[in-house]
């Protein structure tokens, strides 16, 4: 993965940035994303590893934050 500084991530595609133009809305997309993936594939091995350690009892939807909520 290649990390970029955050102010180039908003800049726009013509000036050489990725263009996104709010970086909250992009990381709740992101963040769907990866729920999605965890009611879609519930047997893949990232959705195992992520149960085991985080929701044990239950499933994604479910869920509690937690005392120590992954940024993941």
């Amino acid at each position: 993965m290649n990390w970029l500084a955050w102010g180039k991530l908003c800049v726009s595609k013509e000036l050489g940035g990725l263009g996104f133009p709010n970086i909250y809305a992009f990381n709740l997309a992101m963040l769907e994303k990866q729920g999605w993936r965890f009611r879609s594939k519930p047997n893949a091995l990232s959705t195992r590893v992520f149960k085991a350690k985080y929701f044990p009892i239950g499933d994604f939807m479910g869920a509690d934050i937690g005392n120590n909520p992954s940024y993941s």
